[in-house]
């Protein structure tokens, strides 16, 4: 596994609906990972998210 994610623009990631606590948790996770907090995008649905964007799930599952 990687220390950091090179990445341009936002990041996204898919709630599903998920509790606060466990978004927190995911955007922690991301920056722990190099990710700027105010890059990552919350999105209720998979739809969207422009083309050539980094889509969280693309890159890994965030375990907590």
């Amino acid at each position: 596994m990687t220390d950091s994610i090179d990445y341009i623009g936002k990041v996204y990631v898919y709630s599903s609906e998920m509790s606060e606590d466990i978004i927190k948790a995911r955007k922690q996770k991301l920056q722990e990972f190099g990710v700027k907090l105010n890059d990552i995008v919350i999105i209720g649905l998979p739809e969207g998210v422009p083309e050539g964007s980094i889509y969280a799930p693309q890159l890994f599952n965030i375990d907590l």
